[in-house]
């Protein structure tokens, strides 16, 4: 295995923000940070405060990266970019008040580049780029099947192209609202408030996943990643017990943009899975079934199923889970490494107390593997936290091998030993060879040629825009 070594340093853990108000400056803190030359590697941030403030923080904390994002989507998207732009004004953006966020994030990268030529609007573009196309794989199980100290594991890999340049730079934001009802942690890249995945303190895992790959750009669709960042985010104080029927009634008369797959991985077996069809409200969630696996596994590819057999493009967790004993956190992660844009574990405890693995593709490989207990995300107990915990000042693992002070470690290639299992019985080699069923093109490489990905149907969806607006009717995009 080959090995690139980085010189980097660790920011302050609280960075100050130039040309930026008091109040906006006490709103983040870098917890972590390894970056190579190139701008490559992860963030690890906290933010806390109103919508607003937390899209400054957001904003200021990334205004570089997030200026040159839009540099890229402007020039491969060319003509078509003012037709994206009108787009947005037909959407429905959820939760409530996400308004806020989208100007707080413009308010925040003007506060350390005031030339730069973005608005809110731009910023929706930005966020709803996971409506163009993703190919996943996700799995949770859960009683039996679960080593102590969890009772659920879930897993989720983002099998996608590297489009931007932006998103080799992977931020893990753990994000401390205080006008939403709960804290929650968003693995994603430099500017985003939508969710591809994301994990709130009660341990649900929700994510997005391709299906049918179609956007309908009708007047009033939500785009997915809006409905996953809602469904996560904006989740009352009921028992775990009632999550998926509150999330089922919050998608019962909501159009999707895009055809989807929206996983809800409630911890215990309380989760499902729910298939939206392009333009359409959200069918009633797949759920765990007692004659699968004894009711204690969900999985998730781009095919659809009843939940009585594996989906199409996931027959390489067969061998995982017919092996008998309890799985770990390392083998559910492990047994998920293949050449994903990014991958998060949750091993969950209880409410606020759970241990995150996650880690993303770099133009070179991968960057070191993130491994962090909730309690240092979020150094203030939640309610209902379990007695498992880690001390509020509980460090960042790094998971590598290289000297931490002085270096970062990039890995090449899908054998990356800080990914790896810690015993053979949970062999992940089974997902090095994985088919490419239902259609999915797993097997993309970090090359930034891979941005016809995202350049395409980003043209067609502007022109399908284009042709509704013509017409006064529906435009169906097919991104094959």
């Amino acid at each position: 295995m080959r090995r690139l070594l980085f010189p980097f340093s660790v920011l302050l853990s609280t960075l100050v923000l130039h040309s930026a108000a008091p109040v906006h400056a006490q709103q983040r803190e870098i917890l972590d940070q390894k970056l190579n030359s190139a701008g490559e590697g992860y963030t690890v941030l906290r933010v806390w405060g109103s919508r607003q403030q937390i899209g400054y923080a957001i904003g200021a904390t990334f205004a570089d990266d997030i200026v040159s994002a839009f540099d890229e989507v402007r020039d491969m998207s060319g003509n078509y970019y003012s037709v994206l732009r009108g787009a947005m004004t037909s959407l429905t953006f959820l939760p409530k008040g996400v308004e806020e966020e989208f100007n707080g994030l413009v308010e925040g990268v003007k506060s350390v580049r005031p030339e730069a030529d973005v608005d809110a609007t731009d910023m929706k573009v930005l966020n709803t780029f996971g409506d163009w196309s993703y190919a996943c794989r996700s799995h949770s199980c859960w009683g039996s099947r679960v080593e102590a100290p969890y009772s659920t594991l879930s897993t989720r890999r983002l099998d996608f192209g590297s489009p931007l340049a932006v998103v080799h730079h992977h931020v893990l934001y753990a994000i401390e609202p205080s006008d939403e009802p709960v804290r929650w942690v968003n693995l994603a890249w430099p500017g985003f408030v939508s969710v591809v995945t994301g994990v709130n303190e009660y341990g649900s895992l929700v994510s997005v996943h391709d299906f049918q790959s179609s956007v309908v750009a009708d007047p009033g669709v939500l785009s997915r990643t809006m409905a996953a960042r809602h469904l996560l985010s904006s989740v009352p104080a009921l028992p775990i017990e009632e999550h998926l029927a509150w999330a089922q009634q919050q998608l019962s008369d909501q159009p999707i943009a895009t055809g989807t797959f929206i996983n809800f991985y409630a911890p215990n077996g309380y989760g499902g899975v729910f298939t939206c069809a392009p333009g359409k409200v959200c069918s009633s969630p797949r759920t765990p079934q007692q004659n699968y696996r004894d009711g204690e596994v969900l999985i998730t590819t781009n095919s659809q199923t009843d939940g009585h057999s594996t989906p199409s493009g996931a027959s390489f967790l067969d061998p995982y889970y017919d092996t008998p004993g309890p799985k770990t956190l390392e083998s559910h992660f492990g047994v998920m490494v293949s050449d994903e844009l990014h991958m998060m574990t949750v091993g969950f405890r209880s409410k606020g107390d759970m241990r995150l693995l996650a880690h993303g593709r770099t133009s070179e490989g991968w960057t070191p593997r993130i491994d962090v207990e909730w309690s240092t995300l979020f150094p203030t107990p939640t309610n209902d936290a379990g007695a498992d915990a880690e001390p509020p000042d509980a460090p960042i693992s790094m998971d590598a091998t290289a000297d931490s002070e002085s270096e970062i470690a990039v890995e090449s290639g899908a054998d990356s030993s800080n990914s790896a299992p810690p015993d053979s019985s949970d062999d992940p080699s089974n997902s090095s060879d994985e088919p490419s069923e239902g259609g999915c093109g797993c097997k993309v490489n970090g090359s930034p040629s891979t941005r016809s990905w995202y350049v395409f149907p980003l043209g067609f969806l502007a022109l399908g825009v284009f042709a509704q607006r013509r017409r006064g009717g529906c435009a169906i995009v097919d991104r094959g």
